[in-house]
């Protein structure tokens, strides 16, 4: 009969819950994405197939960022130029998830989706609260799987053998990682094989069925779980007027002076949560004090 120890019991509708197994060099853990997953999908009109590798990139950013010690800042961003031109997850420590994905063409099939990222370059950046030295690695894309692509480098860059299972519904995700973490009691790789033979038997309704606790219990019976506190996870983006406001200097006078040459206000809309902000003339010109610089003062009057 199965054991379980938990500090926390209750599975909460978008939450992280790690856990270890006695007498097994494993640790894991366990994902739920429901509001935050539709939120982000929400955004944009994204098909099935981006819709699952938003699933897959939320998953695994989420699991890396709880593997950092430190707190900071964790960011997943790939850039191409075949069709996927950015995806972007940032994930903080306080379990605060934006994300997004921009493309120039519409993405059909498997084929088009492995041929688009396959043009592109993926790099996790973590960045520590402390301002010390920020963590960047570039990351090989396989196949079309941002899984694959987290599998491969936690196990080989890492040293850290991965796996994931992942349930995606239309409006959920589900996501158990399970990593080979050797000590000096327990290192023997088999332990880790023998947990993996079990979970490879589990399937993706049992993610979506059953709460943290009965899934483990269920996959390994005779096995003692201890479960640590549950974290919750939520979206959040950290647009502001001020950082609108910033855009705008960036580009400079003679841009926004061309843009009001025939619109009365100009409008700027958050890319990752869509809140939309509206400058006039007179926003404008306190913005970059036209009086002083003069160039177009002709266009606000």
């Amino acid at each position: 009969m199965s054991l379980v120890r938990s500090k926390k019991k209750s599975d909460k509708s978008d939450t992280i819950q790690s856990f270890t197994m006695d007498g097994y060099p494993v640790r894991g853990w366990v994902i739920r994405l429901n509001t935050t997953y539709r939120s982000i999908i929400s955004q944009r009109p994204y098909p099935n197939l981006l819709r699952q590798l938003m699933a897959e990139s939320l998953v695994t950013s989420v699991v890396v960022s709880e593997m950092c010690v430190e707190p900071g800042t964790l960011m997943m961003e790939y850039t191409g130029t075949e069709g996927i031109d950015l995806l972007s997850v940032r994930c903080t420590q306080e379990n605060e998830i934006r994300a997004l994905i921009q493309t120039s063409k519409v993405i059909q099939s498997k084929t088009h989706l492995k041929s688009s990222l396959s043009e592109g370059l993926l790099t996790v950046t973590y960045h520590p609260r402390s301002k010390g030295e920020s963590y960047i690695n570039d990351i090989p894309i396989m196949d079309y799987s941002m899984l694959s692509s987290m599998t491969h480098f936690l196990e080989n860059s890492e040293r850290m053998p991965s796996q994931f299972k992942l349930a995606i519904t239309p409006h959920s995700v589900v996501g158990l990682c399970l990593q080979y973490v050797p000590t000096f009691e327990y290192e023997n790789s088999v332990d880790y094989e023998h947990v993996l033979c079990r979970a490879g038997a589990m399937k993706e309704e049992h993610l979506l069925q059953y709460n943290n606790a009965t899934l483990l219990c269920k996959l390994f019976p005779e096995e003692t779980i201890c479960f640590d506190q549950t974290k919750k996870l939520c979206f959040k983006c950290d647009c502001s007027c001020q950082k609108m406001q910033d855009a705008m200097l960036d580009m400079g006078n003679a841009n926004i002076a061309k843009i009001l040459s025939d619109k009365e206000k100009i409008e700027i809309t958050c890319d990752y949560c869509n809140k939309q902000y509206e400058f006039d003339r007179i926003d404008v010109q306190q913005l970059f004090k036209i009086g002083q610089r003069g160039g177009w003062s002709n266009i606000i009057h």
